[in-house]
C-alpha cells in the first residue's frame, strides 16, 4: 500500500468523514482507488470516521496511519576507510583508483558500496532557473532558422526554407511566421521585426493574437 504523507491523510480522513465517495477522492487526490479503499478501512478501524468526534490531529493519524518508522540503516563497509575516502576525492583521484587503494588496505567490500559511499559525501547539485518576468508587450524572444525543404510555389522546384518565430515574454506565446524560400530570407527576416506602418524607426513587431495573448499584449521590442 502507497505510504501517504499526514497532509494527504487529514484530506482524505476529512472527505470520507464528509461522505465523498472513494472513487472522487482518489480523483482529487490523485491516488490510486486501492490506497483510498486501504486507508479507508484503517480510518474506520481507528473510529476517525465518526463525525460527531474531533478530527484527529497530526501527531496522532501519522502515529496510526502515517509511514512506519524506517528501519535503522546498516553502516556501510566504506565506514572504517571515511577518511581516506575523504582526502583521496580531496585529491581529484577518481572512485576506481579509491577502490583500489582502499583494497589495499584491508577493504574487503564491493566498488558500488564505494559509489554508493560517494555519493553521500557529495550529493548532485541542483540547478535552480530563474524566471524572468516582463510587462506586457516590453520584450520578446526570436528564433530563426531552416524548416527544411519545401516546394516553392513561385519556381515550382523544392527550395530551402527558414522560419521566423517571435515568442511574448509576458504570455509566453510564440507567433511563427510562414516558411520563405531562400531567396527571400533576409527581407521576409527583417519584415517580421519592422512594423508594417512604419510608424517609427524602432524594430518593432506588431503581434496580437486574441485567442491566445493576454490582455495589453500587442507589441514587441
Amino acid at each position: 500500500m502507497e505510504r501517504l504523507h499526514v497532509h494527504y491523510l487529514r484530506e482524505l480522513v476529512h472527505r470520507l468523514r464528509a461522505g465523498a465517495s472513494q472513487r472522487a477522492i482518489a480523483h482529487d487526490l490523485g491516488l490510486a482507488r486501492m490506497t483510498v479503499q486501504k486507508y479507508a478501512q484503517l480510518a474506520a478501524a481507528a473510529g476517525y470516521l465518526d463525525a460527531s468526534q474531533p478530527l484527529p490531529d497530526a501527531a496522532e493519524l501519522t502515529r496510526r496511519l502515517g509511514p512506519p518508522p524506517r528501519p535503522p540503516r546498516t553502516p556501510s563497509s566504506v565506514e572504517p576507510y571515511r577518511e581516506q575516502v575523504e582526502q583521496l576525492l580531496a585529491d581529484g583521484v577518481e572512485m576506481m583508483t579509491i577502490f583500489d587503494r582502499i583494497r589495499a588496505h584491508g577493504y574487503t567490500g564491493s566498488y558500488s558500496s564505494i559509489r554508493r559511499f560517494v555519493r553521500t559525501l557529495q550529493p548532485a547539485k541542483s540547478t535552480a532557473f530563474v524566471r524572468v518576468h516582463t510587462a506586457p508587450g516590453e520584450e520578446a524572444q526570436v528564433d530563426f532558422g531552416s524548416a527544411g525543404t519545401l516546394l516553392d510555389p513561385i519556381g515550382g522546384r523544392p527550395r530551402r526554407a527558414w522560419i521566423f518565430v517571435m515568442t511574448l515574454s509576458y504570455s509566453r506565446h510564440p507567433t511563427p511566421s510562414n516558411p520563405s524560400p531562400s531567396a527571400a530570407m533576409a527581407p521576409s527576416c527583417t519584415s517580421c521585426h519592422v512594423a508594417p506602418n512604419g510608424s517609427n524607426n524602432k524594430s518593432i513587431c506588431t503581434l496580437q493574437h486574441p485567442a491566445a495573448s493576454r490582455p495589453g499584449e500587442t507589441t514587441a521590442n
